[in-house]
């Protein structure tokens, strides 16, 4: 019997961050502009279901608003400094590239599933002797090894890991908040207790 470490099987960008991609809804208490390339672009006051993006160096608001327009609010960020489970952020409007300031949290909760037992498919070699008959009608044989299917008893548990991130749109002024994202992402993973032989 060979017991293996527990190998977490799960995209490697989910541990770079958690919120790679959170759908949620974005509430505007009042218009508000911002910056895309050269043009100043304004977003109504309203509720919008929003997509999240965040990579290594910038956070993106990308939604529809009331009259169908496309919104892609781009905000620049410190690269790597957007939490990847557990912590708050702030950034100033000079930072983001925004007329605006720019702060938000992130929470996740890890719950384990019980232990499960399953048998699945494997692949082994097998060595089988292999003869052949030559010209003069001598009778050869040899060994050789051959990939061989079987199964495998394998024990596991999941690990779901659910995140909250709230991002919060503020003035320079006096950081008073006009605009709330809240979304939410769930991510499940695998963890192998436990690979039998295979037969």
């Amino acid at each position: 019997m060979q017991f293996l470490k527990c190998v977490l099987c799960v995209l490697p960008f989910f541990f770079v961050t958690a919120i790679a991609s959170v759908e949620g809804l974005l509430v505007v208490e009042k218009p508000f502009s911002y910056q895309k390339g050269n043009k100043t672009l304004t977003v109504p006051a309203g509720t919008y279901k929003t997509d999240l993006k965040n990579r290594t160096s910038s956070l993106t608001l990308k939604f529809k608003d009331q009259a169908g327009t496309k919104q892609k609010v781009k905000m620049t960020v410190p690269r790597g400094s957007v939490p990847s489970r557990n912590g708050s952020f702030y950034y100033q409007s000079a930072q983001i590239e925004q007329p605006f300031d720019l702060s938000g949290q992130i929470s996740t909760q890890e719950e384990r599933t019980p232990t499960q037992s399953n048998y699945e498919a494997c692949t082994y070699q097998r060595q089988v002797q292999v003869c052949t008959i030559d010209s003069t009608g001598r009778r050869i044989c040899r060994l050789e090894y051959q990939t061989v299917t079987g199964t495998h008893q394998v024990m596991f548990h999941y690990v779901i890991e659910r995140s909250s991130v709230n991002v919060s749109l503020q003035t320079v002024e006096d950081r008073s908040i006009f605009g709330n994202f809240s979304g939410t992402q769930a991510v499940q993973y695998v963890v192998n207790e436990f690979s039998g032989p295979c037969y």
